[in-house]
């Protein structure tokens, strides 16, 4: 009887986590699909706002998002020198005119031979959808995170989902392989001491240790 319940209670678990996995890449994948507008104090997508700064400090709404860099490099036809001038794109939460850069001296080198260049940054406070990939959706409170935190994986999936107070997390979590099997189970035995359970892809125990939670920040 007892190995029935569980067995319905595993099933019931597994389900859940199936529905969080694909409610959560809906969003992931609705997002994604727009573009990221940069503010002075917030950013906007999807015409919803986030990231908002009041008086220095965050709060509200919050995406974790990571961008990918532009470069481009011109070579002088002739002789397959770098030309004097490298583009590089920053995006930034700051306001600029279209046409503001800094400048920076750099060097390069290629085939062993150095030269000398310049590099131009140049600030962008928009970004594509083929430029970023979202890392995290949650919220701030007093500059803190607080509530439940959804973390997407390099592949756009389900990586964890933490549930936090004044910047910590108050509950057990998983975190997930890219093929949706625990890779990590982290259990509260107390407000200081935490239990951590690794396992491989095979979901095969790998290590069972003991730590307090400000040993295991990498994890949240």
């Amino acid at each position: 009887m007892r190995q029935a319940v569980r067995h319905q209670q595993n099933s019931t678990n597994m389900k859940l986590i199936a529905i969080t996995i694909l409610f959560f890449c809906s969003i992931i994948c609705l997002a994604q699909s727009d573009t990221i507008y940069l503010f002075k104090d917030s950013i906007r997508l999807s015409d919803k706002y986030y990231n908002r700064i009041t008086k220095g400090k965050k709060e509200g709404k919050w995406l974790e998002y990571k961008t990918t860099p532009i470069h481009t490099i011109n070579f002088d036809p002739d002789d397959n020198t770098p030309d004097r001038i490298i583009s590089r794109y920053s995006y930034t939460n700051r306001i600029y005119g279209a046409m503001d850069y800094d400048t920076i001296a750099i060097v390069i080198s290629l085939d062993g031979e150095t030269f000398e260049s310049k590099e131009y940054v140049r600030f962008l406070n928009e970004i594509p959808p083929d430029r970023y990939r979202i890392k995290g959706i949650g919220k701030y409170f007093r500059n803190k995170k607080d509530g439940i935190w959804e973390y997407s994986n390099d592949v756009g999936t389900l990586k964890s989902k933490i549930e936090y107070s004044k910047g910590k997390p108050i509950k057990d979590f998983t975190i997930f392989h890219h093929n949706g099997s625990p890779k990590y189970h982290v259990k509260r035995k107390s407000k200081r001491k935490w239990e951590v359970y690794s396992y491989g892809e095979n979901k095969k125990l790998i290590k069972h240790d003991e730590h307090k939670l400000s040993d295991i920040e990498f994890l949240y």
